[in-house]
């Protein structure tokens, strides 16, 4: 390998995929997503501003449902904030309740060499315009593993 190539990997970073669920019995998660890079850079829906973030490079905020395929009834909804070639550090996940009810959080951190690793918070009780958060240590060095904790 050359060091210009050897230059490249070390540049290439590896993946967060931040997903949260609707709760049992809901078509629509209770909350929103706002990631903050070490940067202090925004991606997600911040419903308190009514403002949609995409501050953080190679980055996305989306929205995912399945319908059924025998009914067409529309499935439950999952909100997606993704980070391509993400640098490592401390982030910060904003979790801004938009109507009381439980959520399901999904943190999956994927090393430069695509190995996953993932975290999760299942049943959370939020309130409509109350914020969680969660401190998020992601490093993309291989055979990392995705680190969280609730704020």
């Amino acid at each position: 390998m050359t060091n210009n190539e050897a230059r490249q990997v070390d540049e290439i970073g590896g993946q967060l995929d931040i997903r949260i669920h609707a709760g049992e019995g809901q078509l629509a998660p209770s909350a929103d997503l706002v990631l903050v890079d070490p940067r202090d850079r925004k991606t997600g829906k911040d419903p308190q501003v009514d403002r949609i973030f995409a501050d953080i490079p190679s980055s996305s905020y989306e929205t995912e449902s399945i319908d059924d395929d025998v009914t067409g009834a529309e499935g439950p909804e999952t909100r997606i904030v993704y980070v391509g070639n993400a640098m490592s550090g401390e982030y910060t996940l904003r979790v801004v309740g938009t109507e009381n009810g439980p959520y399901d959080l999904e943190l999956r951190g994927v090393d430069r060499e695509l190995n996953p690793s993932t975290v999760r918070f299942l049943d959370i009780d939020i309130r409509a315009d109350s914020e969680h958060r969660y401190v998020i240590e992601y490093s993309s060095e291989l055979g990392s593993k995705i680190e969280a904790r609730r704020d």
